[in-house]
């Protein structure tokens, strides 16, 4: 058994073992524009001892916003074994790898979209919130068509694949410290960028040159044989003011005698009822996002953290061994500073629930009842509280 990353002439074995794995099962041969997703430095291959690729684990460098501090975030995909490697332990020492390799190129945390959510948890990933999405008729966006852009607007729209500076450049610069969770691409590669902006629009807002909204989009014909099911489905949904994303909506509400149903990616925290009139909306909840502290360190240091106080934290982490220490946590300036250290903790808690404190995803109470934290004094656990307050991930790049 050898476990490695993959070379570029093993993307089509990983195509077809991904084919098996993913329902996608055909004999055809496999083309290049099947493998653009595919990175072979960023995909571990578990091979038997006759150097057949039995499984593999993608580890996918992304930024994310955690708290509004920008953190090195390893995605997991491509997680997949031929039937004659699974109940082997096989993606266990995948995973094991990964970590390891995660930690010594210097990520912080992790972040998964599972297909079973007990399944992760055997590697100590907590589940957070689902992606959420917002449908409506189109009839019921059709009031924006009285929104007078004025001269100074300018709309442009293209095709995705034209427009991967532009919207890159826009992309990484607007949203991400606004939205807890948000992940952008540390560096989207073309192959990748054409994977992923495949059969998709870009449509910009822009006011005298600069843009100040932007949209990614699909149409899509739920039955092919009837025109009365095309949907519009809106995958980025940005704008640096009321105006541009007033403006976008114009936009969208000119596809009305075109499209049946709107879907629309939106934050937890926004009032989409105000976004649509005379009808009622549609919420679509999937799999919820799982995510994990990689590096207790690095995931910690400059996080937001109100007050003067100073206390130590026992970790205990059975994948990641360098976890396994006492934390001192100390508030300076609103900013977290986390370094090992010795002495009595006032705290002791699993990888799970301190990844649970820092992606905000269930209170102390939660975590305390679970026995994945136990605290010993009062004031420790009010100080928690106001560091970790609870929030929920929005971010539109599905891995």
């Amino acid at each position: 058994m050898e476990i490695r990353n993959l070379t570029e002439k093993e993307r089509t074995e990983a195509r077809m073992l991904h084919r098996y794995a993913f329902g996608e099962w055909s004999d055809k041969e496999v083309k290049d524009d099947e493998m653009t997703y595919l990175d072979p430095t960023q995909t571990i291959g578990l091979f038997d001892d006759t150097a057949t690729l039995i499984s593999t684990v993608a580890v996918i460098d992304f930024k994310q916003c955690i708290r509004g501090v920008s953190k090195r975030m390893g995605g997991i995909a491509e997680v997949s074994t031929y039937p004659e490697g699974r109940y082997q332990g096989n993606i266990q020492k995948l995973m094991q790898y990964a970590f390891n390799q995660m930690q010594e190129n210097g990520f912080s945390v992790s972040m998964l979209a599972p297909f079973k959510d007990s399944y992760y948890e055997k590697f100590d990933y907590t589940k957070a919130n689902a992606p959420y999405l917002v449908g409506a008729p189109q009839l019921a966006i059709r009031h924006y068509l009285s929104i007078d852009p004025g001269s100074d607007w300018v709309i442009e729209r293209h095709r995705a694949q034209d427009v991967q500076k532009q919207y890159t450049e826009y992309f990484n610069r607007v949203p991400f410290t606004k939205y807890h969770g948000f992940v952008t691409f540390t560096k989207l590669k073309p192959k990748i960028w054409k994977d992923r902006s495949k059969d998709s629009l870009v449509v910009f807002v822009k006011r005298n040159g600069n843009t100040e909204g932007m949209s990614r989009y699909r149409i899509l014909r739920k039955d092919p044989r009837d025109e009365a099911t095309q949907e519009l489905h809106i995958v980025d949904f940005y704008s640096n003011s009321l105006t541009a994303q007033l403006i976008l909506f114009n936009f969208f509400a000119k596809h009305t005698d075109q499209i049946n149903k709107v879907w629309i990616h939106a934050p937890f925290d926004t009032m989409v009822e105000h976004w649509f009139k005379d009808d009622i909306i549609e919420i679509k909840r999937y799999m919820p996002w799982m995510v994990r502290v990689i590096d207790v360190e690095q995931a910690l240091t400059g996080l937001p953290a109100k007050g003067e106080d100073e206390f130590r934290i026992r970790v205990t982490d059975k994948m990641c061994e360098w976890n396994n220490q006492i934390f001192a946590l100390r508030s300076k300036n609103e900013s977290l500073q986390a370094h090992q250290a010795s002495g009595n903790p006032a705290a002791t808690m699993t990888i799970k629930g301190l990844s649970a404190l820092v992606y905000g995803t269930q209170s102390i109470e939660e975590l305390e009842h679970l026995n994945l934290l136990q605290i010993k004094e009062e004031w420790v656990k009010h100080t928690l509280q106001r560091w970790f307050t609870q929030l929920p991930i929005y971010s539109t790049v599905y891995f």
